[in-house]
Parts: structure tokens; C-alpha cells; sequence
């Protein structure tokens, strides 16, 4: 009778490990390939290694390869003849939703190859950068190869005002770099997908992060009302020109070369059940456009392409199969309008022989 007890037991250990080995093998072909960062001594914070590849499942089905300073889809951007652009950005511009030949830097090269004096687009985005990262990272990049234009980008103006994590208000206006900290668990991530764990890395994730807010999940253990934080509102400092003469006047410390915002609103959008196209950052919009006027920094918008193309295709620029219609990322039509927007401001500023 214990000789069974213990034949059952083994073969249920047995069976139970051969499911996770066999789930997670089958799991990491549907779920996204974990980040892996390296300190790059050449740039001098923490980016995605060159020759590493991004699978990204969970809002659109897409590759992502790395070159030479964390750059996607090229090798290596000194080895480029042509002059280049920069665009700068989060997650949009980072792009894991979309294969390489669809990112906006990569439109925007192919857009320019059929015009005079073509310049050739690069992406430089993370997840999370915010004003503060683009201050360092773009001292960082000139440091190693040249541009002629820098173009970051915006869905909103949140990045604008102080955050207190990496741009502060108090006691005076202060931008910290972030990039130099390191990643969470940079040492095991490898690991993770060499031996396709992305399974459990999923599980361990949503573990500490809400995956509706994205937010890290916390224990209370003290009675009593819960302290309120500041509001969104009241961080972006009532002072609103004070915070953009800070941004403004901290950007044009750091290069030469102009510097272009992309304001690319959440818009269209499905909101109960019907279409709504306004831009409820109009107002904050206006005042932005005249402010940066001052500092001699254009401002791009695509609020009315963005309607103009849902318009006339009856599409949104944002949201995959896959994901909510109109919401989340940039997908392949969304990529192309944005280097679009950039490709016609180049070429109106530059004087073709």
C-alpha cells in the first residue's frame, strides 16, 4: 500500500514537471520576450543589447531587432552616409508592437529616399521615458554620431511638468537621469529567455503590477484613512510657463541642432460606442504652441491627421487585431503618419540644388 502511495506521488511530481517545461515552451512562442539591458559604456545608461530580438505578442505580433546603441532595425548608425533625424519617445517610438520596417524612423528613410538631399530617420525610445530621459540621452547619442534634427514626441503634456521621479519641482525645478539606475532582476532576464520562462515571468509580473494600471501592487497594513498623494493636477505645478521655461531653456543648453515636438494626440477614439475626435488637450495645446514659439521650437500636430485619415479610411491609427480598437499604441498606419508629418516639415526646410 506505500509502495503505491509512492508510485502516485512520483508520478504526479513527475507529470507536473513535465506540464510547466511543456506550457512554458508553449507559452513563449504567445507571450512577449522579456527586455534585457546592458550598461553601454560607450552611451553610459542602461539599454537593449545589440543583436537582441524583441518578440511582442500581447498588442500586436511583431520582431524587434537591435543594432548598435539600442537602435532598432539598423546595424549601426555610423556606418550611415546620409544625414540623420532623430525621433525620440516612449513606448510609441520604442514601437515593440510593430516589425522594424514599420516603425516610423524606418517610414520616414523611405520617404525621404525618393526626395532631394534624403535624410535617414533613427528611433530612439523606452518605455517610460519621459522630458527629463530625452535631456540626457540626446547629450548621450550626439556624443556618438551626428544629427541634424531632433524630433520628440508627445501623446500628452504630462512629460511637460514635473513628475517627482525624474523631473522635480521642489525646492527648484531639477531633471535626474534615471538611466544611469539599474534594471530589475538585469542579471536573470537572459536566463529567463534562453530557457523560455516567459510563462512564469508573466506570472511574477502581474504578481507585483496591477496589468490594468500598471501599477505596483501594495500591502497596508495601517487602520485608519489612507494619505492621499498629490493629484496629476496639482504636480504639473500651477506655474504652467514656469515648468516649460525650465524644459525649454534645458534643452537648448544641451545641442545646436533644432529640435522638433510631435504632439500625437489620443485621437480618434471609440467613447460609448461612438467616435469621438476631439482633443481635450486643445486648450493646453494652443498655449504649448505659442509658449514654444518663443524658445524657437516648432510644434508638429497630428490631431487633424489623425481624424483627417480615420476620415477618409474609416481606421484608427492606434489598436491592433488583437487589442481595443482606437486606443494603445501606434499600429502601421499610425507609424506611417507620423513620418509622414515629419518627411513634409523636413522637406520644407531644407534647400534641395
Amino acid at each position: 500500500m506505500r509502495k503505491n502511495k509512492i508510485k502516485i506521488i512520483k508520478v504526479w511530481v513527475f507529470g507536473s514537471i513535465i506540464s510547466i517545461i511543456v506550457t512554458c515552451f508553449i507559452a513563449s512562442f504567445f507571450l512577449n520576450t522579456v527586455p534585457e539591458y546592458q550598461y553601454d559604456d560607450e552611451l553610459g545608461f542602461y539599454s537593449s543589447p545589440a543583436d537582441f530580438i524583441i518578440n511582442f505578442r500581447k498588442e500586436g505580433w511583431a520582431s524587434t531587432h537591435f543594432g548598435r546603441y539600442s537602435i532598432a532595425g539598423i546595424e549601426n548608425i555610423n556606418e550611415i552616409n546620409e544625414p540623420k533625424v532623430a525621433i525620440w519617445g516612449d513606448s510609441h517610438v520604442e514601437a515593440f508592437q510593430v516589425d522594424d520596417q514599420y516603425k516610423s524612423h524606418q517610414v520616414l528613410t523611405r520617404i525621404q529616399s525618393n526626395q532631394c538631399s534624403p535624410f535617414v530617420g533613427v528611433g530612439i525610445g523606452q518605455s517610460g521615458w519621459s522630458i527629463a530621459d530625452y535631456y540626457f540621452r540626446i547629450q548621450d547619442y550626439e556624443r556618438v554620431s551626428d544629427f541634424s534634427y531632433h524630433f520628440i514626441v508627445l501623446n500628452d503634456f504630462d512629460d511637460t511638468y514635473p513628475n517627482n521621479e525624474n523631473f522635480k519641482k521642489n525646492p527648484h525645478f531639477k531633471f535626474t537621469d534615471k538611466g544611469q539606475n539599474k534594471k530589475p532582476l538585469v542579471e536573470i532576464r537572459h536566463w529567463i529567455n534562453q530557457f523560455k520562462l516567459n510563462a512564469l515571468w508573466a506570472i511574477l509580473k502581474n504578481t507585483v503590477t496591477n496589468p490594468l494600471t500598471k501599477k505596483t501592487r501594495t500591502l497596508r497594513f495601517r487602520p485608519g484613512p489612507i494619505d492621499k498623494k498629490q493629484s496629476d493636477d496639482q504636480l504639473k505645478t500651477s506655474n504652467q510657463e514656469e515648468s516649460w521655461s525650465f524644459v525649454f531653456e534645458k534643452l537648448k543648453s544641451i545641442t545646436k541642432k533644432p529640435i522638433v515636438f510631435v504632439y500625437a494626440p489620443s485621437v480618434p477614439t471609440i467613447y460609448h460606442n461612438k467616435i469621438n475626435q476631439g482633443n481635450d488637450n486643445s486648450f493646453e495645446l494652443s498655449r504649448f504652441k505659442a509658449f514654444s514659439k518663443k524658445y524657437g521650437f516648432d510644434v508638429l500636430d497630428l490631431t487633424e491627421d489623425w481624424n483627417g485619415f480615420y476620415n477618409t479610411t474609416h481606421q484608427f491609427p492606434r489598436g491592433f487585431i488583437n487589442s481595443v480598437p482606437s486606443k494603445g499604441h501606434w499600429n502601421e498606419e499610425g507609424h506611417y503618419l507620423v513620418a509622414k508629418k515629419i518627411g513634409d516639415y523636413l522637406d520644407k526646410h531644407k534647400t534641395c540644388l
